[in-house]
């Protein structure tokens, strides 16, 4: 990659100091005290054009080195040692064609919000539309002998639609008498609903 002649590169590059550096152009520091401003590897910004495949070519290599972090770590890298007119067009479009970003960065479709029930809108007293399910089961003492019989119980967790309030009713068994027991206990406290959600179970339908 060789440039046409002295007067051509700073045809291309108006707006910075140009000087030669072991035979090649680089970028002169505006202090006159300083001759070649050097990049953290103690070398100068080397100028390379705009349209030519070496760039393209300088400029994957910086990508591939940062990791592929993406358009900001890419010209921060080529920077450190390259300098060229629009560098972020050439570090767009590295990025773009990168097939390792592709497979990596890929947009995942997003899936849409079911309609809310009209319960969920309306307001209404506490608990007079909610939903209900049993979670466990957990190992508890028995009544008769605590020390030796332990026994399965199962949680019945209540949740208001509108306010989302909770209450838990604790079932003795997983069977549709036991849970009707513990239902019982939240219908003398909070009123019985006028509406219930729950899971097709066996115990609740």
């Amino acid at each position: 990659m060789a440039w046409p002649s002295q007067k051509h590169v700073k045809k291309h590059f108006r707006h910075i100091n140009v000087a030669v550096y072991q035979d090649l152009y680089v970028v002169e520091s505006r202090d006159p005290r300083v001759k070649t401003p050097l990049s953290p590897d103690f070398q100068p910004q080397v100028l390379v054009p705009f349209h030519h495949p070496f760039t393209y070519r300088l400029m994957r290599d910086s990508h591939d080195d940062g990791r592929h972090g993406g358009r900001d770590p890419t010209l921060s890298r080529f920077r450190a040692r390259y300098h060229t007119s629009r560098a972020h067009v050439i570090a767009d479009l590295v990025c773009k064609r990168c097939k390792f970003c592709k497979r990596y960065k890929v947009k995942l479709l997003g899936q849409k919000m079911g309609a809310l029930p009209i319960e969920r809108l309306s307001p209404g007293p506490p608990f007079n539309t909610c939903v209900l399910d049993l979670f466990g089961p957990y190992l508890v003492r028995g009544e008769k002998n605590p020390r030796v019989c332990n026994i399965k119980v199962w949680g019945v967790m209540i949740v208001d639609l509108v306010s989302r309030a909770v209450h838990i009713e604790l079932a003795c068994g997983y069977d549709t008498a036991s849970f009707l027991v513990a239902f019982r206990r939240f219908s003398a406290l909070r009123g019985w609903p006028s509406k219930i959600y729950s899971d097709p179970g066996t115990q609740l339908v």
